[in-house]
């Protein structure tokens, strides 16, 4: 990745997932996001992540969460399959 691409998930992106956040918890429908917004530093990249794993959340998502959530980030080839 070649450009910074947080200016781009704060006036574009951000705001939306504002009304997804508030509509997903609302319901208490379960999701994970995550955006990589650049090619990072000694301590890796930049990454924006939200997620809502209420109890009784899907297994999947909540090994999605735990993976957003773990430093560094693993790989999405450890979930398992849907």
């Amino acid at each position: 990745m070649d450009q910074d691409l947080e200016p781009i998930y704060d006036q574009q992106i951000a705001p939306l997932m504002t009304q997804i956040i508030t509509i997903a918890t609302e319901h208490n429908m379960p999701f994970a996001a995550t955006f990589q917004l650049n090619d990072g530093d000694e301590e890796g990249p930049l990454f924006c992540s939200s997620a809502h794993v209420p109890e009784g959340a899907a297994k999947t998502i909540c090994q999605v969460y735990d993976i957003l959530t773990s430093r560094p980030v693993a790989l999405f080839a450890t979930l398992e399959p849907l």
